[in-house]
């Protein structure tokens, strides 16, 4: 995934990974309202559970994106890289 909004690219991380973004951006940004982090199914790993997984973290990512503070955020641009 990548900020510019004509090109897309696929970034893979662990979900502790997204864990660790969404704790940073809510530090940085204590008086932004940002979006919780999508649930972790912590009994299911079946590829169904995990596609669906990947679908909300990539909207979730989406939603970031559209603010224009986390998407210049040097620990975001990071993270999509």
């Amino acid at each position: 995934m990548s900020n510019n909004k004509s090109k897309q690219t696929n970034v893979y991380h662990r979900y502790k990974d997204f864990e660790i973004l969404y704790r940073n951006l809510t530090n940085t940004y204590q008086g932004l309202i940002i979006s919780a982090l999508p649930d972790k199914n912590y009994f299911k790993n079946d590829s169904e559970v995990i596609d669906h997984r990947k679908k909300h973290l990539t909207d979730w990512l989406k939603s970031l994106i559209s603010n224009d503070k986390i998407r210049n955020d040097d620990f975001f641009n990071l993270f999509v890289e």
